[in-house]
């Protein structure tokens, strides 16, 4: 009862090729890093705790190997920090005049919207205060 089903195993070329590039392109490059990074930890942990081995001198090229990444990094940061101050220099070396003719456009819509907004609320005002009168006239009758 517990029978599993096959599995096709597909025997297109393109298939098999794939299988081939995989094995040469991903698990061949992995395999051989991981040999080399093993072999240079042995090789490192002999140099250290062999009798003649100089432990803060391995201590010291361990912590140059860590901080060099991290200014890599922080060189990269910088750099884009540098390009964002300098954009932002031409930005606003360009942007005033702009911003001054913005500002008097922005200022003059806002001028006409109170405007039409205190004439239609007077409009219905007045409209509502008149159906109010008319509305008393006639319950008085």
């Amino acid at each position: 009862m517990n029978k599993k089903l096959p599995i096709p195993q597909p025997n297109r070329a393109s298939y098999l090729r794939h299988k081939r590039e995989t094995n040469r392109q991903i698990l061949l490059p992995v395999l051989l890093s991981s040999l080399v990074i093993l072999a240079l930890f042995a090789l490192i942990a002999y140099a250290t705790f062999t009798p003649t081995g100089n432990v803060t001198r391995w201590a010291a090229i361990s912590t140059i190997w860590i901080i060099i990444p991290v200014m890599i990094f922080m060189l990269i940061g910088l750099a884009l920090l540098v390009a964002m101050v300098y954009g932002m220099r031409r930005l606003l070396q360009i942007t005033p005049d702009y911003t001054g003719a913005a500002q008097e456009y922005v200022l003059r819509i806002t001028a006409k919207i109170q405007w039409y907004t205190q004439e239609f609320t007077q409009r219905i005002l007045r409209f509502r205060a008149w159906v109010d009168t008319l509305q008393a006239l006639l319950k008085r009758k």
